[in-house]
């Protein structure tokens, strides 16, 4: 994320003659590949679409108060959205518990969780993404607050599921445009099932690897063959900042509850070396002070201190 910050400040941009800068400075001499000739063009050509996008943008005259009205407007409404999608998937996740223990149920009271939840995750982001046409943003900080919000429903929807399981899901959508939003927080909660799998399902991390290599090459044949080029062109990669913390922050929230399940519950009667124990964090200690030296031992528990461990959470958040 430094790196990308410090590229950006010295990308040797100017609001000052920004045609004449790509025009002159644009090209790199020393191609000597035809493939990547036509690929640096291609990228040339975006770049001067992007700033005719953004002269487009700075020229635009608004009525401010109007703006102001339509953003607040499509806040509200996609906040009403993400309550509802809340709720719905508390009250499916509640209502499934009632038909496991009833004989004789149909086929969709026995699947009414997944196919709210696929629903949900099907239809919110094209609806998100139309009303968002109210706000009027950039392209790229339209794309910011898309991947904002469908990141808020999938990880309230989450969090919303195990909090109804404690108290008693790229369907694709469909392609027109490429999805960049969906297809990057795809990605991203793909990454922290993966880190959160691998205390409480070691094997998922393989399966989840062997799944996005093949999800990687059916959508570069996807993105080849069925879809179009966003309406409003702009560059995706300048945002690279932004996807990093969203990374980061999915790996604090995978962490919550593993260190939960450690430091909290206790683990069932066949849970491997855990068992028989009143928390797992008990064979941490036992390790250390029967099977480690004892200035390791010392070293661990100075580690274990909450004194440390605390800011450590602090940093993270």
């Amino acid at each position: 994320m430094a790196t990308n910050t410090q590229g950006s400040t010295i990308d040797g941009e100017s609001d000052n003659f920004t045609f004449s800068f790509k025009m002159f400075t644009s090209w790199d001499y020393l191609i000597g590949n035809s493939e990547t000739a036509d690929n640096k063009y291609a990228s040339i050509t975006t770049s001067f679409k992007e700033s005719i996008v953004d002269e487009q943008e700075s020229n635009k005259e608004e009525n401010i108060h109007l703006t102001r009205f339509l953003r607040v407007l499509a806040n509200f409404l996609i906040i009403c959205c993400l309550c509802g999608s809340g709720y719905l998937i508390y009250f499916v996740v509640k209502r499934s518990q009632e038909f496991s223990k009833m004989q004789n149920v149909s086929w969709y009271e026995r699947n009414e969780v997944e196919i709210v939840m696929s629903l949900l995750g099907m239809f919110c982001p094209p609806l998100f993404e139309t009303i968002a046409a109210l706000e009027n943003y950039h392209p790229r900080i339209g794309l910011k607050w898309q991947l904002g919000r469908i990141f808020a429903l999938f990880l309230g929807n989450l969090y919303t599921f195990l909090l109804a399981l404690m108290d008693d899901v790229h369907l694709k959508p469909s392609y027109a445009e490429f999805d960049i939003s969906g297809n990057v927080l795809g990605l991203i909660f793909n990454q922290g099932m993966i880190w959160m799998g691998s205390f409480y399902a070691p094997g998922l991390v393989g399966i989840n690897v062997l799944r996005l290599l093949t999800s990687m090459y059916f959508q570069c044949w996807a993105v080849m063959s069925s879809n179009v080029p966003h309406e409003r062109v702009f560059k995706a990669s300048r945002s690279n900042n932004f996807y990093m913390g969203l990374l980061l922050l999915v790996l604090f929230l995978s962490l919550l509850p593993v260190a939960y399940t450690i430091m909290s519950l206790p683990p069932s009667f066949d849970c491997g070396p855990f068992s028989g124990k009143n928390r797992m964090y008990d064979v941490l200690q036992e390790t250390i002070e029967n099977d480690f030296p004892t200035f390791l031992g010392k070293i661990f528990a100075f580690l274990a201190n909450p004194g440390l461990i605390i800011p450590a959470i602090l940093l993270m958040l």
